[in-house]
């Protein structure tokens, strides 16, 4: 939730280190780009595709997933998913592994050693990496809708005067204002101020339906429910979310982590 495509479920780090020097375990030029996280943070498929293991070698634990023509290639883990199998359909987003230093990695940093091939040709994926936090960051408004969705509303004091006002609550369901005949006979009867006698009466009888101790109990509790609700889920939500997401999402100083 939240995270888009990019690989690491949780707060990463990451440089332009694609085409650097490397000398494990021969000379080359890095292909990829190093995302740096905490061990055991979850690892994400980043497309729709077919998942599969390549054990052993520089890359140590690793995975790939292939999907409309593009393979990305996610090695230095610490292990596999126990619900993924090599073969399998997996979505993007799905956990398939949880980041480490295996590999050629060992005894270092763990990380997420992330290559990424369209068309079977090696791209920077730095860029692409960047592309997707910018397109996590324009989707946090459905994000937030969908996390408030379903949550108890809070009563605010122009909240319920609005809704008791012109009556949208279900125990309140009554015209907006009196009827036009209504406000005809009270003006005819008295033309200078039927009209506002006949809304203080609507007013005064409904207000005398309502149970306002009980109502005032209930938005209480609804509003506490919210408040404990909301603390939980910042809280679940803080160690899950990529640091360049925590300032929009209202995460910031939620708990503890990098």
């Amino acid at each position: 939730m939240g995270f888009g495509k990019f690989p690491i479920a949780g707060p990463a780090n990451f440089t332009d280190d694609y085409g650097n020097p490397r000398f494990t375990p021969y000379f080359h030029f890095h292909q990829g780009t190093d995302i740096f996280a905490e061990c055991g943070m979850p690892v994400r498929s980043p497309a729709d595709g077919i998942f599969s293991t390549a054990g052993g070698g520089a890359g140590g634990t690793a995975a790939y997933v292939r999907g409309g023509g593009t393979e990305y290639y996610l090695a230095h883990l610490k292990g596999y998913a126990k619900n993924v199998r090599s073969g399998q359909r997996v979505k993007t987003g799905e956990i398939i592994g949880f980041n480490g230093n295996t590999g050629n990695a060992s005894g270092g940093a763990c990380h997420v050693h992330f290559e990424v091939h369209p068309g079977g040709r090696t791209v920077n994926p730095k860029p692409i990496l960047d592309q997707w936090i910018k397109e996590a960051l324009a989707n946090i408004s459905s994000v937030i809708a969908s996390f408030e969705k379903g949550r108890p509303q809070a009563v605010i004091a122009t909240g319920l005067t609005r809704r008791l006002a012109d009556g949208r609550d279900g125990f309140l369901a009554a015209p907006v204002r009196p009827s036009r005949s209504e406000l005809l006979w009270a003006s005819s009867a008295s033309p200078s101020g039927g009209s506002l006698h006949l809304a203080e009466a609507e007013a005064t009888a409904l207000a005398s339906e309502v149970d306002w101790t009980e109502l005032t109990r209930q938005r209480q509790a609804d509003a506490e429910a919210v408040l404990v609700g909301d603390a939980r889920a910042r809280a679940v939500l803080m160690p899950l979310t990529p640091r360049q997401l925590r300032g929009p999402l209202g995460l910031e100083g939620v708990g503890a982590g990098p």
